[in-house]
């Protein structure tokens, strides 16, 4: 394609597409640098990225020198590779097709399976590459692009302020004709590259752009699914996922979680199923066992094991004693995938003997911590004046000791990791801390929460509300 047939296509762009006001403005209302599209869950984001990706595909075409094509290289970048394949490859193509049924053009001229790689008819090249992770982000150091479009960058593994950093460098192409780094995310609180987009703006930099929407500003989303999304959000989480409110972060990461309403008496009820949750270690374990009422869906932490400084032999002695002093047999037992060797002795001992059996996370998606981190935040406080899904028992331990801490003080002092920027200043991101003595009870409890998630039996005759909304995040 020629430069002026480009731009004589690019003017009548929004003959070909649809899209509503937010999502035009971020597409091709702006050329500063560095861009960002703010919004909740069910406005289009994806949708909005990949047209992006395709018009900045469109502007910047490779260069014919003599015989040979000399091509411009972009990104669309998602978490994963399963993400950009089961995602956002299959919109992008989506757009294409679109493309070619108006124009009869096929932008299209090649795909590189090797390589990852799109090359277009005017000399322009897609790479698909993902970066959700520490190894995956090394691995992006090395190309030089002239745009990047990048997914979800708060809510990936490694911390959004990082990803920026590295990635942006990325951006020096000499044939680049309309730079561009393009971010289109649901904000994680007031943090990361969404606190220093905010930063920039603050000071009128002329690098810097952002959009933001809500679920209600898009009309291709009806009112059940808002419905749907509002019922499995708590009320802090509707703020963000729903409205896309940009939130001041908390260290704490349960900050719903108040004494005063999460511990309670309760005693041992003869029908009501009991959960087992387990988080193997190294050197550490931890067990805990919940009885959860089935007609309301509420869930009482009711007993608890720790082991520091001990063997895999030791702890799983300490769980077989656990699970041998309950009223009755557990109902489930749940486990991280990843200790296979523990996990196939759970299932040789205990299968036969639990109805819902023992369960690991299966779901890549479910597997991240931030998905069960925000379950049991919802189950702490359903939001509309629904009353809390996730309670203690008061005779749990309280102690704030390393030994002898359990899920009680795990949930006061659980934390986001801080970070120290090139700027020198800590922030709170979004990942959570590991390896300390928080981190173990509440994985327990969390690998139990999550494997029950869709279990009607355990969420009063339905599926969790949070389950239901968030089935696949990566939307």
């Amino acid at each position: 394609m020629e430069g002026e047939e480009v731009d004589r296509l690019c003017c009548a762009w929004w003959d070909i597409f649809e899209c509503y006001p937010a999502q035009a403005d971020f597409v091709n209302g702006s050329n500063r640098l560095n861009q960002i599209f703010l919004g909740g869950r069910g406005t289009g984001k994806s949708h909005a990225l990949c047209l992006k990706a395709l018009y900045l595909a469109l502007r910047n075409g490779g260069r014919l020198v003599g015989e040979t094509v000399h091509y411009t290289p972009g990104a669309l970048m998602g978490r994963t590779a399963k993400e950009i394949d089961d995602k956002l490859e299959p919109i992008f193509l989506e757009h294409v097709s679109r493309f070619k049924d108006a124009t009869g053009i096929n932008l299209i001229k090649s795909y590189s399976g090797k390589h990852a790689r799109y090359t277009l008819v005017n000399g322009s090249q897609i790479y698909k590459i993902s970066y959700g992770r520490a190894d995956s982000l090394r691995k992006a150091r090395g190309y030089t692009f002239a745009w990047v479009c990048i997914d979800e960058v708060e809510h990936a593994e490694v911390y959004s302020k990082s990803a920026f950093e590295v990635i942006s460098a990325c951006l020096r192409h000499p044939q680049a004709v309309e730079q561009v780094f393009a971010v289109a995310t649901t904000p994680d609180g007031l943090r990361g590259l969404t606190a220093h987009f905010a930063k920039m703006l603050r000071q009128n930099h002329p690098d810097y752009y952002a959009q933001t929407a809500t679920v209600f500003d898009n009309p291709y989303v009806d009112d059940v699914f808002r419905s749907r999304l509002k019922d499995g959000c708590s009320a802090r989480m509707w703020k963000q996922e729903g409205l896309g409110q940009i939130l001041r972060p908390s260290e704490v990461i349960f900050t719903a979680y108040d004494t005063t309403k999460h511990l309670v008496e309760v005693d041992w009820k003869d029908s009501w199923p009991i959960v087992v949750g387990v988080d193997w270690g190294e050197s550490h374990g931890y067990v805990c066992a919940i009885q959860i009422d089935y007609r309301t869906g509420t869930w009482y932490v009711m007993r608890e094991e720790k082991m520091e400084d001990g063997s895999r032999p030791e702890f799983r002695r300490v769980v077989a004693r656990m699970i041998a002093g309950l009223p009755r047999d557990p109902y489930m037992i749940a486990a991280d995938r990843a200790v296979r060797s523990e996990n196939n002795w759970l299932r040789g001992v205990y299968s036969d003997r639990t109805e819902g059996g023992v369960r690991t996370v299966k779901s890549r998606d479910m597997q991240r911590t931030s998905w069960g981190i925000g379950a049991m935040s919802f189950m702490l406080d359903p939001g509309g004046g629904r009353a809390p899904r996730l309670l203690f028992s008061r005779e749990l331990s309280m102690s704030l000791e390393r030994a002898r801490r359990g899920i009680r003080g795990a949930m006061i002092n659980y934390r986001y990791r801080r970070q120290r920027g090139q700027d020198g200043e800590y922030t709170v991101t979004n990942v959570p801390e590991a390896n300390t003595p928080n981190t173990h009870p509440v994985d327990a409890l969390r690998y139990a929460v999550t494997c029950g998630a869709f279990d009607e039996l355990l969420h009063g005759g339905a599926p969790l509300s949070y389950a239901v909304a968030h089935e696949d995040s990566t939307k």
